[in-house]
């Protein structure tokens, strides 16, 4: 499960999270976004899980890191 937090005030922030096994070759994830938690004073916290196995379950660890733009 990946976790965010969004402060609603952002509008017009466009963000994408991105995975990684090596931390130099990222690439878009396919999540499903779960229901978010309102934490006060204009923060939720998204919250996501992937539709899909990893593409490396072997792998020892994953990367992940939300790729902003606007």
């Amino acid at each position: 499960m990946v976790n965010v937090r969004v402060d609603t005030a952002s509008v017009g922030v466009a963000w994408e999270i991105t995975s990684s096994v090596d931390g130099t070759v990222w690439s878009s994830m396919s999540l499903v976004e779960l229901q978010a938690v309102d934490l006060g004073n204009g923060i939720l916290l998204k919250r996501f899980r992937m539709s899909i196995p990893l593409p490396d379950p072997g792998a020892s660890r994953r990367l992940f890191r939300v790729e902003l733009d606007g």
